[in-house]
């Protein structure tokens, strides 16, 4: 029964090849004529499964890092905090390597070493900008100065 059908199907195409011919030149046509307003969206908000967790957890990160495209290094003493010379070395080195990367983008390179990161203070003339670490803190006097400045700019807090 398939096989008759199929003949059928056969016999009637070629009873009329010239419209069909016809017909597949013209939708052929019509849609070379549409490819100009074809839009590739390769957005992975419409694509990604929004209830995913790695979705989700991007979009955690886009909120508190303002992108996506982005590397974090975190660094974690084995006792005590951050504020050691060791560590403090630790992150001057590492910001240091990144900025030596030739695709580097150094101005996106953040860390408390890093150049861009300033202690604001106001004055009574307007303010003060600082380098919030010039130099490793060495001292507990600058130890103490460094914390200071990282806790009175909460920007740099969490």
């Amino acid at each position: 029964m398939m096989t008759n059908l199929i003949r059928s199907y056969a016999k009637l195409l070629i009873q009329i090849r010239v419209w069909v011919i016809i017909s597949v030149i013209m939708i052929t046509v019509f849609l070379g004529m549409q490819i100009a307003k074809l839009k590739i969206d390769m957005d992975p908000d419409i694509w990604a499964p929004q209830s995913h967790p790695y979705v989700k957890a991007t979009k955690v990160l886009e909120k508190v890092f303002g992108g996506s495209n982005f590397t974090l290094i975190g660094i974690v003493p084995k006792d005590g905090n951050v504020f050691q010379p060791d560590v403090l070395a630790k992150v001057k080195r590492i910001q240091e390597g990144i900025e030596r990367m030739p695709d580097a983008v150094r101005r996106n390179i953040l860390s408390l070493a890093a150049r861009k990161v300033k202690d604001i203070r106001g004055t009574e003339e307007g303010m003060e900008v600082y380098q919030m670490m010039k130099t490793i803190p060495r001292t507990p006097e600058e130890i103490e100065r460094l914390r200071a400045a990282v806790y009175a700019n909460p920007i740099y807090i969490n």
